[in-house]
């Protein structure tokens, strides 16, 4: 027996003092209702309504039922409205760990338009180039640039970054303008690697994808 709906209807037969008005109210039919308080007096053990050809009333058991059922039910929705209202409005400590580069470049700037927007969450971001232990941490989320790891956690990709090889006129007056990967690799370059990322960078040439990999110093 669902308890919750035999409360509805024990509740809503009090109320209108008739089965067959109760059950318009909750859109069932006089027998359905019926039936549930039956199951529902057997359940308890005890008699809820007196009926008589005329009509019904509470027993001392039903009339205490019915008070805190009534109060039980309204709990529920109270309830349920809380925890609608909190999925639907996003609030409390949102802790977040970032890459240098990116939480200055990208991340700060949209801050606050972030906290604007959701004005109940408190938002805090740990910049710096190292793995947190998002669980050990209490991190969150995290904001990582490059390859991750095989992991149980959720990635989702955010962003597309494209890297570009450049280099100063004066450089090329001194070491020539390198046209194959290979004179690039021969050149003198200065590469920012942060564990995996920044290491091996894609190009695309003829319709072939070549994977160019920095020396490491």
């Amino acid at each position: 027996m669902d308890m919750i709906e035999a409360m509805k209807v024990a509740v809503a037969v009090a109320r209108r003092n008739s089965f067959s008005s109760g059950s318009r109210d909750l859109r069932l039919s006089a027998a359905s209702v019926s039936r549930i308080v039956a199951d529902l007096e057997a359940d308890l053990g005890v008699r809820l309504f007196n009926r008589t050809t005329r009509q019904i009333n509470l027993t001392d058991a039903g009339m205490e039922f019915v008070q805190k059922s009534t109060c039980l039910l309204e709990e529920l929705d109270l309830m349920r409205s809380a925890v609608r209202e909190r999925h639907e409005t996003p609030r409390g400590p949102l802790h977040v760990s970032c890459v240098t580069a990116f939480g200055n470049e990208c991340l700060a700037p949209a801050v606050p338009e972030f906290v604007r927007r959701f004005p109940q969450i408190e938002v805090s971001i740990d910049l710096g180039n190292r793995l947190v232990d998002l669980l050990g941490e209490h991190f969150d989320v995290a904001i990582r640039v490059g390859p991750l790891n095989d992991s149980s956690l959720i990635a989702q990709r955010i962003f597309t970054q494209r890297i570009v090889f450049v280099a100063a006129p004066q450089f090329c007056e001194q070491y020539g303008t390198p046209r194959t990967l290979d004179e690039i690799r021969a050149c003198p370059s200065v590469t920012q690697v942060s564990g995996e990322w920044g290491r091996v960078h894609r190009f695309s040439h003829q319709g072939k994808v070549i994977d160019f990999e920095c020396r490491s110093i």
